[in-house]
């Protein structure tokens, strides 16, 4: 099992589409989106749908993957969890580089 993570722009046009997509290409990848504007309350979000799908995946080596602020959370999730990690393009420091950005900072989680 695959589970994707997409970045902050992934609901613009044009990018929201192309996430969508990623649903349809094998049944073992799974898409968890999130709000990425309330990082505590994706946090939460995250770790409990990543529990879940875990928990019912027969997949004994399941592997996290995600792009840009997904990679923030891939990185931290995939630790939590115990499971693989493939970051791409990471954006490892969001409360520095994407203030004003996001409703509360990333540095409480």
């Amino acid at each position: 099992m695959i589970i994707y993570l997409h970045g902050f722009d992934s609901t613009s046009p044009g990018n929201h589409e192309k996430v969508l997509q990623l649903q349809f290409i094998d049944q073992d990848v799974e898409l968890l989106s999130y709000s990425t504007l309330h990082p505590r309350h994706d946090m939460q979000h995250l770790l409990k749908q990543v529990d879940k799908l875990i928990q019912r995946a027969q997949d004994e080596r399941p592997l996290i993957c995600g792009v840009g602020l997904g990679g923030f959370w891939a990185e931290r999730i995939g630790f939590l969890c115990d499971i693989r990690q493939v970051i791409f393009n990471p954006n490892l420091f969001p409360q520095e580089n994407m203030a004003g950005k996001m409703v509360e900072s990333t540095d409480v989680v």
